[in-house]
């Protein structure tokens, strides 16, 4: 017998908001049930526990192929020279204190 839990459950459990898994049962990526007595949205544990292990081994194969490169290390920290959307999708939660990126400024004027 499936073991349900609601949607506030399944977004905690997955680190990601309720309107996430609205939007991805609405588009067909992870699919809820309906209660049949309210309707309400709920997901069965252990779909919801398989896609976190999905996500953690999508999570270990996307940081394994970052090119990082170290630039300067001291006892305060790392500063890596790197693309820094594609790492800031590679971290960890809630593992990161400061960023520091130089974006490019007065593009405009640049033309």
């Amino acid at each position: 017998m499936k073991k349900l839990i609601t949607i506030n459950e399944a977004a905690k459990i997955l680190n990601v908001s309720k309107e996430t898994l609205r939007r991805w049962d609405k588009t067909g990526k992870f699919k809820s049930y309906r209660n049949p007595i309210n309707n309400y949205r709920v997901y069965d544990r252990s779909e919801v526990e398989n896609l976190l292990k999905e996500f953690n081994i999508n999570y270990e194969k996307h940081t394994a192929i970052i090119d990082r490169t170290l630039y300067f290390e001291t006892s305060l920290g790392k500063l890596y020279h790197t693309d820094a959307l594609t790492l800031l999708k590679s971290l960890a939660d809630k593992s990161v204190d400061l960023i520091f990126a130089d974006p490019p400024y007065n593009i405009k004027k640049a033309e």
